[in-house]
């Protein structure tokens, strides 16, 4: 009997032992959530100070133009491409009629050396717009696979990455997921819908004060560019390929699925299977997510200077900047804010549960 008691006790003793750990690694984790909520609105807003700054850098630049492109044969024998200034006088004015010919600096009207900025060119089209968004969770899709097949070839645990709460596989497909419905709500409503809006709205201009009828390709309408046109490359980049990928991004840095085969909070000590091909694994994915998130970056960032500077007017850039934020407030609100910590979870699977912290101290 006294060994039963003895026995008892020393459970007893054990369990509160265990629950003050729990509650203590409950406090420091809250801790922890707060410091990090506080460090991704700094990161937000920065990106919004950034973006801003751009766009208004952009308008500034601009002098009274808004061009539009036009058939290259109708501007040069010569020329690869041409636009014309819809807001210029005549064809006489400097500047009314571009005639794109050759390589071309980053910054200018005519196309960039494509060589020099890969994809740069390419950010408003089919199927890159859609694709580029989502780099960070395929790149996160491509590691938890590459992983999983280097456990699997050196007979460790398949499932010892996969089951950890930052690289779970099924969160990131839900992200997936929501990411599609997001990138289908840009285009049917923020842009088929709303441009269907403002084609009923925005009234249609005389038709006799355009001297660049000619000029036009066939399937243009009459005074093409002229009428009020929210900036539907504004839209997406600050409704699509920006807050997509940083949200992914900052999740990523937040909870680094790269470091899941060396330490886990909640997890049990990890199967030592430190083969050559993971090391190099979690060593090249870290790097290639943040240059690529930063080139990424920069080139959206071109996008946004050039298509205020050349493509729309100041009002037109402000318009669709705030039309790209029934996107990319929500995004940094589920992100940052601590009542969305439900979401948050659906999305990421993030919490641990008490049990599983439990059994690794078993």
């Amino acid at each position: 009997m006294p060994k039963l008691r003895t026995c008892s006790a020393s459970n007893s003793q054990t369990y509160s032992s265990l629950e003050s750990i729990h509650f203590d690694d409950d406090t420091s984790t809250a801790t922890s959530m707060k410091i990090n909520r506080l460090w991704l609105r700094r990161i937000w807003i920065i990106h919004l100070l950034i973006s801003i700054s751009v766009m208004t850098l952009g308008i500034m630049d601009n002098k009274t133009s808004k061009y539009v492109p036009i058939g290259p044969e109708k501007a040069g024998d010569n020329c690869e491409r041409a636009f014309l200034n819809v807001l210029a006088t005549s064809n006489q004015v400097e500047g009314a009629i571009t005639c794109c010919i050759g390589e071309n600096s980053v910054t200018s009207l005519c196309p960039g050396n494509s060589r020099f900025l890969p994809l740069a060119n390419r950010l408003a089209r089919w199927p890159d717009a859609w694709i580029l968004p989502l780099f960070p969770l395929f790149l996160r899709l491509v590691y938890v696979s590459a992983l999983q097949i280097c456990y699997f070839c050196r007979g460790a645990d398949m499932y010892h990455a996969s089951t950890t709460p930052q690289s779970s596989l099924m969160a990131s497909l839900r992200r997936l997921g929501y990411y599609i419905i997001l990138l289908n709500f840009r285009g049917w409503v923020l842009y088929v819908g709303l441009n269907a809006i403002e084609d009923m709205v925005v009234r249609p201009v005389d038709t006799s004060t355009c001297w660049y009828h000619d000029w036009l390709q066939n399937e243009q309408p009459p005074c093409f560019g002229r009428v009020f046109d929210f900036s539907d490359h504004i839209v997406l980049y600050y409704a699509q390929i920006l807050p997509m990928s940083i949200f992914e991004f900052l999740h990523s840095m937040e909870y680094p699925y790269w470091k899941s085969s060396s330490t886990n909070v909640g997890q049990a000590p990890p199967v030592k299977c430190r083969a050559t091909c993971i090391v190099t694994i979690e060593r090249l994915v870290p790097f290639s997510l943040v240059s690529g998130m930063i080139y990424l970056y920069v080139i959206t960032c071109l996008g946004v200077y050039k298509t205020a500077l050349y493509f729309h007017t100041g009002l037109e850039v402000v318009v669709g900047f705030f039309v790209s934020q029934l996107v990319h407030m929500p995004l940094c609100y589920i992100q940052c804010a601590e009542i969305m910590e439900p979401m948050r979870d659906f999305l990421f699977a993030t919490s641990s549960s008490p049990v599983t912290k439990y059994k690794s101290l078993s």
